[in-house]
């Protein structure tokens, strides 16, 4: 069914961090001061240009002492990124600019992402589905199996649908499948993202994710087939701890389970494949690009 998305101010700490992030359940922190959103576009644009910057597709990625803003520091967001229990890759930031009309596929974040997603400029309207009743997902991949035209059935997906607007700051656990779609020329979003070392077996894709990361230890071929092609030992940079927590955790009936919806999905690809590539090239093409500029399309 259709949820209504809470709300709480980024101030709020400690009630974040009972209420959403232990549970993993979205939240839109709000109150984020941006006294100048047209500064903060622009930063963007210098921090997508910086020498360390890491342009990957569809976003720039950037380390986290990088990352100093036009605005007050979030003392939530310092929170987040320096607890235990977490696993941060080098560049655990990303800038994302996209023109007006640009939309992401349909897609949860792979390595076991949960993150923070702060709207510098523009508007982006959001849809989000529980992974407890996620979209049709394409073989050893986190993409979905969808169409551009794909909306969540109420009787079928738990979802959320909103727009954030700039000093909004959306928690998006992992796990949560989303399509993001740019309403204003320039939207700006800068998040910061990490990966839990302890797996979460309550959701559909949380077994499945764990249950993958163990069929590619055990067929290794299988790494080379999957999106994107990650050895296990690099997933989520969290080294052989977070492997062994997440592949321990997965028993013979999970595993068996996963391999037989992994085959089952397999027989969908000749109906979605072609608009699932057109997404995606869409995704990479539109990052850093003005409405005045054509798109890349390679």
């Amino acid at each position: 069914m259709q949820l209504t998305i809470d709300r709480l101010p980024v101030t709020d700490i400690s009630r974040f961090f009972a209420e959403c992030y232990e549970r993993e359940k979205p939240v839109l922190l709000t109150g984020v001061e941006l006294t100048d959103t047209e500064r903060c576009r622009d930063y963007a644009r210098l921090l997508a240009n910086h020498a360390d910057a890491q342009r990957v597709s569809g976003h720039v990625a950037l380390p986290l002492e990088l990352t100093g803003m036009p605005y007050p520091a979030i003392p939530l967001v310092d929170s987040v990124m320096s607890r235990n229990g977490i696993a941060l890759k080098p560049s655990p930031v990303k800038v994302w600019m996209q023109p007006r009309g640009h939309t992401t596929l349909l897609h949860y974040d792979g390595n076991s992402l949960s993150g923070l997603n702060l709207q510098l400029h523009g508007r982006k309207r959001w849809l989000l589905v529980s992974p407890h009743t996620p979209p049709p997902l394409k073989p050893l991949s986190y993409l979905s199996l969808t169409n551009e035209t794909f909306t969540p059935h109420k009787d079928r997906h738990d979802y959320y649908t909103f727009e954030t607007e700039p000093g909004d700051l959306l928690y998006l656990p992992r796990y949560w499948a989303h399509r993001v779609r740019a309403l204003e020329s320039d939207s700006a979003n800068l998040n910061w993202v990490w990966t839990s070392l302890q797996p979460n077996l309550q959701s559909r894709v949380g077994r499945r994710e764990c249950a993958l990361l163990k069929l590619k230890t055990m067929i290794p071929p299988l790494s080379r087939m999957a999106h994107p092609r990650i050895s296990p030992l690099h997933y989520g940079d969290g080294g052989p701890t977070l492997l062994r927590n997440y592949t321990d955790a997965v028993d013979p009936l999970m595993l068996l389970e996963t391999a037989i919806r992994e085959v089952i999905s397999a027989t969908r690809i000749p109906f979605y494949q072609r608009s699932v590539a057109r997404q995606h090239r869409q995704l990479v093409a539109n990052n850093f690009r003005r409405e005045d500029q054509p798109a890349e399309t390679s």
